[in-house]
Formats: C-alpha cells, structure tokens, sequence
C-alpha cells in the first residue's frame, strides 16, 4: 500500500497542487493503523486470556508485568516497520533532503507506530475481545485523522470541532511530518494557478501591484515585473505559507515531536489504568454480563 502510495504521489511537482499532494500522501500514509491493530489485538486479547486463566491465580507475576511485558515486546517489531515504511515512502514523496531533516521524518514515522501499538493495548485492555476493542479503535481514530486539520483547516471548524483538532494525536504527527518535510520548498505556479490581469495604463506590472505588496506583505511573487500587459502573480512563494493556514510551523516541529511521546505516555498509563477497572476492578462486572448476553444472544440466533 505505501509503495502504491509513494509512486502514486512520485516526486509531487513544486506547484501548489504538488505540495497538497504531498499533504494527501502523509495523510493517506495514517491508513496503516487498521490493519497494524487488527494484527496486535487478537495475539494480546488471547495471551490476555491464558494469563487470566492460569498465571494470575497462581499469582506468578504481576498483571502490571504483563502489561508492560505485551506492550515492550511489540517496540522491536514497530521500529523495524518504521524503518521499512520509511523507505518505501520518504525517497519516492519527499525525496532526499538534508540528513537532519531525514533523520526527524523517520522518527515521526517510528514513533506513529508505537503510538499505533500502545494505542491497540490501551483499548484491548478495557474490552473483552478483539473484534469489539478493533471497531472501537478504528472509530476513534478515523475521528482523530478527520480532524486533524488536513481536510479542513482549523479556522473553519466549528468550536466543538476545533477541540478535536486540538486534542487530536494526529494534528501533531502530520504537522510535524509536513513541516519537516516541506520546509523551504519553494512554489512554482502551474499556469493555471496564476492570477493574470492587466495593470493601469502606462505602467509596469511591479509599478501597479507594488502598493499590494507592500501594504498586504503578500505571500507571492510577480512572474513578469516588467510587463505593461498580462501581469502573471503567483499567490504562493514557498511551501510554508501553504501549511501556515492549517498553523503547520517549521518552528514546533521538535514540539509537535515531544507531544507524540506524551500519547504515547498517556496510552501505556491508561493500558494499566484501563485494566484494572475493567479486569480487576469493579467494573469487571459489567464486562462479565456483557458476554454472557452476546453468549446467549448468538446462541438464541443459532437456534
């Protein structure tokens, strides 16, 4: 899929359309997260089950241990992939760039799929199987990605949507994909990106829109300065000013960073939290009487 992805948006040209192409691809990129949690849960929901059975009545080790135990042995696996997705993805969209730059992109990338991995432990750890703990998971993130300001910039949303943009894991992993990717791209208008007009009479094409430039400090460029006729603007002049209506900044990229840890903080402590409310805890109960009404439903609809 990121192969088909990588070359479907191939060395996305430095027109406008290009750069929001590159923006579609780190979008369509989070597509992954179905399939990779669809893979975690069912192993944990079943070691989850035999450990239930037999090592915590025996009192073996800690239910704590298990947790973190599931939750570490899948690190190896997640930074492996990220290795592999950056490959397959970064050279044919991004292209090679700076070391630096590289270097960051391919930790953002690593660090979505251990944000991916401790986000399935963290719902699988509440709910009694997996097919319940993937819809659940699957809904919330769709919810996280659709907000996350790529579809609709955050000045449109509406209060209550914009509170998703806001707490969403999402806004902050692609905005510092596309920050650091994009920075200092420079824009190259197509023809049909072009504003063409005509000056005043007896003046250049500068001459007449130096009064806008000026005043509006505008983001684009005049292609013929010199032009008394057919004056070509392009609204556009770097990548960064594309990204700044959705309030993507080169400057928070290593914030944008440190907040994709904190998640991922806040997805390993809910896992443990979870747990105990709903396998140790009161509220096991309701978990209990949860399955044994999907037990007698499916068995009322197989007779």
């Amino acid at each position: 899929m990121l192969r088909f992805i990588g070359f479907t948006f191939y060395k996305a040209g430095h027109d406008i359309q290009g750069v929001q192409d590159t923006l579609f691809a780190i979008f369509m990129q989070a597509a992954i997260f179905p399939p990779l949690v669809n893979q975690i849960m069912p192993k944990f929901v079943s070691a989850r089950e035999l450990y239930e059975v037999r090592e915590r009545p025996s009192k073996y080790y800690s239910w704590r241990v298990f947790l973190l135990s599931n939750i570490v042995a899948e690190l190896p696996y997640q930074i492996l992939m990220g290795v592999i997705v950056f490959s397959a993805w970064n050279y044919t969209v991004l292209g090679i760039q700076e070391v630096s730059r590289q270097g960051l992109v391919l930790l953002f990338i690593v660090q979505f799929f251990i944000w991916a991995s401790t986000y399935a432990h963290m719902v699988a750890s509440a709910l009694p199987d997996a097919q319940t703990s993937a819809m659940l998971a699957i809904i919330m993130f769709i919810l996280s990605l659709l907000f996350s300001g790529v579809l609709q910039p955050p000045e449109l949303m509406p209060t209550f949507w914009l509170f998703l943009w806001r707490v969403s894991p999402m806004s902050y992993w692609i905005s510092g994909i596309v920050s650091t990717g994009l920075h200092g791209r420079q824009i190259v208008c197509a023809s049909s990106e072009l504003s063409i007009f005509n000056p005043l009479k007896g003046e250049t094409c500068a001459q007449y829109l130096q009064p806008y430039l000026e005043k509006y400090h505008a983001p684009g460029y005049l292609l013929n300065p010199n032009a008394t006729t057919g004056c070509e603007y392009c609204p556009l002049s770097v990548a960064d000013q594309f990204f700044s209506r959705a309030e993507v900044y080169y400057a928070d990229r290593w914030r944008n960073f440190a907040l994709g840890w904190a998640y991922i903080g806040f997805n390993v402590i809910m896992t443990v939290v979870l747990y105990y409310l709903f396998r140790i805890g009161a509220a096991r109960k309701l978990v209990r009487r949860f399955m044994k009404t999907r037990t007698e439903t499916g068995l009322a609809n197989t007779l």
